[in-house]
């Protein structure tokens, strides 16, 4: 798990958060889920001293034939779940979008299940939001 990034320059994909001002991002890039199932953490990181609303937008970057799972969870807790059938096709475009509140100090991982199939898909996660401090 990574704890924040403060680069301030996007330097290709990472499992880190960026932060600039009072803006984050998280981009994972590309990321096969393989053909031996189970679960493919996409980002995975804490937030620190400020809570934060995230946009989540996930797409796969080529087209499906097998069904996925994709969920989030805060401090190991799942609190976002969505199927994706096999016809789901079309990307990029073809994306699914979540707004999150994720506390302060809460680790976070976004993840990709393989529900069926065997055929490696490569997953993309955008993550943008602001962050708040008291």
């Amino acid at each position: 798990m990574t704890i924040l990034g403060v680069t301030n320059s996007f330097t290709g994909p990472a499992q880190s958060l960026e932060i600039v001002g009072n803006h984050i991002y998280g981009y994972s890039g590309p990321v096969a889920t393989g053909t031996g199932g189970g679960d493919t953490v996409l980002i995975d990181f804490q937030t620190g001293n400020y809570y934060t609303v995230a946009n989540i937008t996930i797409g796969s970057e080529n087209g499906l034939s097998d069904d996925f799972i994709w969920s989030v969870k805060l401090a190991g807790t799942v609190v976002y779940a969505q199927y994706i059938s096999a016809t789901y096709t079309d990307p990029p475009t073809a994306a699914t979008a979540l707004e999150l509140i994720i506390p302060a100090y809460t680790p976070i991982e976004i993840l990709m299940t393989r529900d069926s199939g065997s055929n490696n898909v490569n997953w993309l996660v955008a993550l943008t939001g602001r962050l708040y401090r008291e």
